[in-house]
């Protein structure tokens, strides 16, 4: 079968023909369907995310149908439509106990980072990680919701959000847009900040109910005060990782409020960053990184994309 595979930091991909996976015991083979690129792929091209495995196959947004079981899987699921979700951690930590496989220090596999991944004509995942996709949702729209929106719900799930906070997305891109949909979901006024017209564009017409254009990213605090009669946004989802925009977020006089909430979700290559906060700031709670979805809210994905297909919007 024919696989993006990566050959290293800062080396394109490649395609290249390798042998179709067979599913082991508790496992099912996938027919690909369609595959989201998602900017980790580009982390890894452009080497600020090295694992030190390769050759790999990339890619852990996919979505297609079963054509295979392996020993222990009913064969009634072979047809299934699913997303797959690609982390399989040990099983046994008090992390997976709890759904967060994501943070297991002893992973069994992690599709497209450590195992061979979905860019490819098929993959082999365990059947538990082959989430049950309903006919309404389309392959194509649904591969971005095995990462970019469980991602975006992640990362709500820690911010504590109410209804009727001002909520700042900084950065509008797959997880961006997740959480822009998510977050009017939950009855927040959102703020979409992006330096392109046209993903501004997008986040508005997705429900943000304003776009700020961060070109400039010392004029992005000033502006979330003026839309937020200067109190400045409850919650703030950091999605780029670059110090100009962090120091927008909680520089001084940033754009995050009293008592706010910061949720890092986008990482860059850099130095580190100090956040530089000013006392007002003391009490600002900074939710843990938010990088990647977990199985709690894969689990839930029948019902985003039932959001999805009511609302008739795109995810990526």
């Amino acid at each position: 079968m024919q696989a993006v595979r990566y050959k290293g930091p800062r080396q394109p991909f490649v395609l290249d023909m390798v042998p179709i996976p067979e599913p082991n015991a508790g496992e099912v083979l996938i027919e690909v369907r369609a595959a989201a690129l998602c900017h980790t792929e580009l982390h890894f091209a452009d080497g600020t995310l090295d694992l030190g495995v390769m050759p790999i196959t990339m890619g852990h947004e996919a979505a297609g149908t079963i054509v295979e079981v392996g020993s222990g899987v009913s064969r009634g699921r072979i047809g299934e439509r699913v997303v797959s979700y690609y982390y399989v951690g040990c099983g046994i930590c008090r992390w997976c106990a709890d759904g967060n496989q994501q943070i297991c220090a002893n992973l069994k596999a992690e599709y497209g980072f450590i195992s061979d991944g979905g860019l490819a004509q098929f993959i082999a995942v365990p059947a538990v990680n082959a989430v049950f996709l309903p006919e309404n949702i389309t392959f194509e729209k649904a591969a971005p919701i095995g990462c970019g929106v469980t991602t975006a719900v992640h990362a709500i799930s820690l911010s504590n959000v109410k209804p009727g906070e001002w909520a700042a997305v900084y950065g509008v891109n797959g997880v961006g847009f997740g959480l822009v949909q998510v977050l009017k979901h939950r009855g927040l006024h959102v703020v979409a900040i992006s330096r392109s017209a046209s993903r501004r564009e997008k986040a508005l017409a997705l429900g943000a109910d304003a776009a700020i254009d961060s070109t400039d990213a010392m004029t992005v605090a000033q502006a979330v005060r003026a839309l937020t009669g200067g109190e400045g946004a409850d919650v703030l989802f950091e999605c780029v990782g670059r110090r100009e925009t962090m120091d927008a977020c909680v520089g001084f006089a940033g754009a995050l409020g009293r008592r706010g909430r910061l949720v890092l979700v986008g990482y860059t290559a850099g130095d580190e960053h100090a956040f530089r906060c000013e006392a007002r700031l003391v009490r600002t709670t900074m939710a843990s990184p938010a990088h990647f979805g977990c199985s709690i809210h894969t689990a839930a994905l029948p019902f985003w994309c039932h959001q999805h297909d009511r609302e008739n919007t795109t995810m990526s």
